[in-house]
């Protein structure tokens, strides 16, 4: 197996060794360990014993070699560029050298354990082996934050880390949200090399390694910092131990996803960006989830309030999948597709977004609400209509959660198409009128016109909103009508002014 100088530091016990090493800590370059012989070639899979008194090294070797000297190292040594370590200890080097045989050994028949595991697929071997050498629990869960496997060093009952009964299971929606909120994750989804959470709230530190399956981000090595201080020579090893459970998963067939297929996410997907896809694509869809062209849907487009992970995206989307049968989300472009089959799932719309509000709610989260729609071929519009709901309603009620496209649909169909005409250009000069007149008196006219016609011009409806007495309204109407100098019983002209009143963005 492979080894470091950080790994060599660390489990060469009968040694406290001191030295520089600059190497990356998750390259393990170093085959064995050999004497030092001034004519040899140089190998960088090579760990060199020498005299740390022998200067001949430091002019031979090139930078970056690794070195291991027997006393304190020369001038020479101390000023190159070598990767070194140094012990005091009274043994000749051909003791030293027997020793590092030994380290490398013991290290090669934990390979060729985790190589026979990942051959049959055995998580389980792969955790227990992994915990000999990382010295605390390890465990593997998926991009749903569901934890597969375990491996934990033996304690008394009670002082373990793991129990049991966890495996299957998923983080609490509370460390859930705690996840969506904490800045160290932000870009945890995206790491390639093993890297710490630091700041997630828990009792102690967890070294990290992100598994990828076809492309795709399946799940994570985590090592927990609870019994032995992580140290530089376990970034390597985690990443050691996370290739072969990928190389496990493989053998067990697994493919990216741990809920639905790569090819049915990237067929919504194509749907919802809008490219073109076959009749024999959809029917294959279909087929898939068992749907039907006359089944009845609605979606949404569902972002946080702070940029995510990846893992912490899908796993609220395996929440959403569970809270509703017949659904599917995936995360895309930073943010959750979500997809309901009401006729399948038996539930109406406001059935659906009233099981999945507390979620939202809890995971500081916010949705764009498309309108029902029959079959899926009409999905990449409805995603527009949540992409709008959610971006005017951003605009307009920045407190809300949740947008439903209904409420905004004609904010967005009275957006002006050209910028060089203002909206007050486009409204009714009669309103534009009273609203002047208003500013002028300091009157209330406009506000009362607006109630008027949202009540379909009904006298007692809009007295009782708006605290006034009959005959006083009536007086008022009298007076807009003066000022408008516009026919109210014609039904153009009360669109219009109803048109203008949302132009202005605002009721007066």
């Amino acid at each position: 197996m492979l080894l470091n100088l950080y790994i060599i530091a660390k489990f060469l016990e009968k040694d406290p060794l001191q030295g520089r090493v600059r190497a990356v800590p998750s390259r393990r370059p170093l085959k064995f360990a050999v004497l030092y012989e001034p004519d040899a070639p140089a190998r960088e899979d090579r760990l060199y014993l020498a005299d740390g008194g022998d200067p001949a090294p430091a002019r031979t070797l090139p930078p970056g070699s690794a070195l291991l000297c027997l006393g304190r190292p020369c001038q020479e040594i101390c000023g190159s560029g070598l990767d070194y370590l140094w012990t005091e200890r009274s043994v000749s080097l051909y003791t030293l050298l027997t020793e590092l045989q030994e380290l490398f050994a013991r290290f090669t028949d934990y390979e060729d354990q985790l190589r026979a595991a990942a051959a049959t697929g055995d998580l389980q071997t792969i955790s227990n082996v992994g915990v000999a050498f990382l010295r605390n629990p390890v465990a593997l869960y998926t991009s749903m934050v569901r934890l597969i496997c375990y491996g934990e060093r033996s304690k008394p009952a009670g002082d373990t880390l793991f129990v049991p009964e966890d495996l299957g299971q998923r983080l609490q929606d509370e460390e859930l949200a705690m996840l969506a909120m904490d800045s160290a994750t932000t870009q945890a989804g995206v790491m390639s090399s093993p890297a710490i959470f630091s700041s997630i709230g828990f009792d102690y530190r967890i070294l990290y390694y992100n598994i990828h399956l076809q492309g795709r981000f399946w799940g994570r090595v985590c090592v927990c910092e609870t019994d032995d201080a992580i140290c530089q020579c376990d970034y390597a090893l985690a990443m050691l131990v996370g290739q072969y459970y990928t190389a496990a998963l493989k053998s067990q067939g697994t493919d990216g996803s741990v809920v639905h297929s790569a090819q049915l996410d990237q067929v919504i997907d194509d749907l919802v960006s809008g490219h073109l896809v076959s009749e024999d694509v959809l029917d294959y869809l279909e087929h898939s989830l068992d749907w039907r062209e006359e089944d009845i849907f609605f979606c949404c487009k569902i972002v946080t309030q702070r940029k995510v992970q990846e893992v912490v995206s899908q796993a609220y989307g395996l929440r959403l999948e569970e809270a509703v049968l017949d659904s599917l989300s995936f995360g895309r472009q930073g943010s959750i597709f979500y997809l309901v089959n009401l006729t399948h799932s038996r539930l109406s719309r406001e059935d659906v977004l009233s099981r999945i509000a507390p979620l939202l709610r809890d995971g500081l989260l916010q949705v764009g609400i498309s309108e029902e729609f029959h079959g899926l071929r009409h999905l990449f519009q409805y995603y527009r209509q949540a992409e709008l709901a959610l971006q005017l309603g951003q605009e307009i009620d920045p407190t809300f959660w949740s947008y439903r496209f209904e409420h905004y649909c004609l904010r967005y169909l009275l957006q002006p198409r050209d910028p060089e005409i203002a909206p007050q250009t486009l409204c009714h000069p009669g309103l534009l009128r009273l609203l002047e007149h208003d500013r002028a008196h300091n009157k209330r006219y406009a506000r009362t016109l607006s109630v008027y016609l949202r009540n379909n011009m009904n006298i007692a409806k809009t007295s009782r909103e708006i605290y006034v007495q009959r005959p006083t309204l009536i007086y008022q109407l009298n007076r807009m009508q003066e000022i408008l100098q516009a026919d109210l019983s014609d039904y153009p002209t009360r669109l219009h002014i109803m048109l203008s009143f949302e132009l202005l963005g605002d009721t007066p």
